[in-house]
């Protein structure tokens, strides 16, 4: 019996991509194909039968800054933003160095990560139940505490959506199969005090692997503004615990530092699936953060 053969196209912009995808409707993008390497056991990898490469498409892997603003494409390579230097942000660059190995950040692409071999982004399969890949949990988390915004565009649109509010979205209200990440947009913003760990796995389904993240800014011995980030199989954050301290004259009353914590640890308990042993390394990790900003 023959062998089945895949049909892999390569546009070289936008323009043909679309085109091409309206021609084939049912091609799958490929972006980094990382996802596909990790996760199948067979002798032979198994490739859908349509496939737009879009490895190819120069616009997607620009880089460009502004005072306010680094912008990076879709297809920009992991290892690729840390060899940018300290133009990145600190906790982004931070994240990356601790999400993969080497060899697999000269592969893994922005879109590669951002999408996680979602259906239709990347050559992963959607039925493949695997726990999202570090390289998601890293970006996603790095993103959203940076405040970062995506570019998606289809062949006739184009639309800017917060990272935040893109990874929170469990409903798929603000997705669309047929668009492509474009661009991603972070802040340049500066911040006084950067705290962040990578939560080693040590189940089979990697559900305790995660990333924390705390920033802050102070200005006359005030704690001007808090984000506090956690990234595993979801997306934690709570505008609510971070209030209680922003604003508050430092350093910090142990009453105020005690309050603060118990009011993450009822978060972590309200939180439905969350891993006991998850939830003690995200306290301990809230506990060094805050004994900073502690009398």
């Amino acid at each position: 019996m023959a062998e089945s053969t895949s049909q892999i196209y390569t546009p070289l912009n936008l323009q043909e991509l679309f085109a091409q995808w309206g021609r084939q409707p049912d091609s799958r993008l490929y972006s980094c194909g990382t996802k596909i390497v990790k996760f199948q056991r067979g002798r032979r990898f198994v490739l859908p039968q349509k496939i737009i490469s879009l490895e190819k498409i120069e616009e997607l892997k620009r880089i460009s800054r502004t005072e306010r603003y680094l912008e990076l494409g879709s297809m920009v390579k992991l290892n690729k933003i840390l060899s940018l230097g300290r133009i990145v942000p600190e906790l982004l660059r931070k994240f990356l160095e601790l999400c993969e190995t080497e060899a697999v950040r000269n592969l893994e692409t922005l879109c590669g990560a951002i999408f996680a071999g979602a259906s239709g982004h990347d050559l992963t399969g959607s039925t493949l139940s695997t726990p999202p890949e570090s390289g998601f949990r890293a970006v996603r988390g790095a993103m959203c505490a940076l405040g970062a915004s995506y570019e998606l565009r289809t062949a006739s649109t184009s639309r800017w959506i917060s990272a935040s509010r893109y990874s929170n979205d469990l409903k798929n209200e603000f997705q669309n199969p047929d668009e492509i990440l474009v661009r991603v947009r972070i802040p340049l913003e500066k911040w006084d005090w950067i705290l962040c760990r990578k939560f080693r796995a040590f189940d089979r389904q990697g559900r305790e692997e995660g990333y924390a993240a705390f920033l802050a800014r102070v200005q006359n011995d005030t704690l001007s503004e808090v984000r506090i980030v956690f990234s595993g199989e979801d997306l934690l954050r709570d505008s609510y615990c971070e209030h209680m301290i922003t604003g508050k004259k430092l350093p910090l009353s142990k009453e105020e530092t005690k309050q603060f914590l118990e009011r993450w640890k009822t978060f972590f308990n309200g939180v439905p699936g969350s891993p006991q042993f998850l939830t003690s390394r995200c306290l301990r990790f809230l506990y060094e953060a805050a004994v900073n900003f502690t009398e």
